[in-house]
């Protein structure tokens, strides 16, 4: 014998404005702790992925939120110089495939928009034997903030898997300072951690206006949703 048990949970009905909004704040969360937690593949693709969504896909869903709260996103940007292997000042000593640069809050800094930030230079290619694989259709000898994100969203698997239109060396795959590399040893890693710090930075003010209206918002109505609960009887 079969028992069933039905109960109702009420469920709140909310407009498409205060629905997005939600989302953008379960966004924002979600890059944070993927940002602060240990090296792997499908962390770096699903942040590229969120970044993607907030920051460059169509109208950005930042600036889609933003409407409703007009809020300027500018930060004190100063910029520092690495190469791939370790801290250097200089690219000729730099024995890597490129040239990255960091950036970082500071009060002696610029006034740089979000929208400034991400048309940034933060890869510049200096491997000569790489530079010769500029004719296809990944390869660059620069890499915006913008291009970045893409190329690890677009190209690895963040949101899609393009096509590589030509042949790449599989060395370009695994050597630490390649833009191609998604291995935990790419420095990847810490420049997607770089963009997604800065980021939450410019977001906060608005995440935290959304987050205090969502507080105050109320549901247009409730509707019930049955759920039934099967109980099976004891064996004889």
């Amino acid at each position: 014998m079969i028992v069933t048990d039905s109960s109702y949970l009420p469920i709140s009905l909310f407009t498409l404005e205060r629905n997005r909004e939600r989302i953008f704040v379960d966004c924002m969360g979600e890059i944070r702790q993927r940002n602060n937690r240990n090296k792997s593949v499908y962390g770096l693709v699903r942040r590229s992925a969120i970044l993607r969504m907030l920051l460059t896909e169509g109208t950005p869903f930042y600036q889609l939120i933003n409407r409703k709260y007009k809020i300027k996103f500018e930060l004190p940007i100063i910029r520092q110089e690495f190469r791939g292997e370790g801290i250097t000042t200089t690219k000729e000593v730099a024995n890597t495939i490129s040239y990255t640069y960091k950036y970082s809050i500071s009060e002696t800094g610029e006034q740089i928009n979000l929208q400034s930030f991400l048309k940034f230079t933060i890869i510049e290619i200096i491997n000569e034997d790489l530079k010769k694989l500029l004719h296809l259709n990944k390869v660059s000898d620069t890499y915006t903030v913008s291009d970045i994100i893409k190329l690890i969203a677009n190209c690895h698997g963040g949101v899609h898997f393009d096509e590589w239109k030509g042949q790449v060396p599989s060395s370009l795959m695994t050597e630490r300072s390649s833009p191609f590399n998604i291995n935990t040893n790419s420095f990847l890693y810490d420049v997607l951690q770089n963009i997604t710090e800065i980021v939450i930075i410019y977001l906060t003010p608005l995440w935290n206006e959304v987050v205090k209206s969502l507080m105050e918002t109320k549901p247009l109505g409730v509707e019930a949703s049955k759920t039934v609960k099967v109980i099976k009887s004891p064996k004889k």
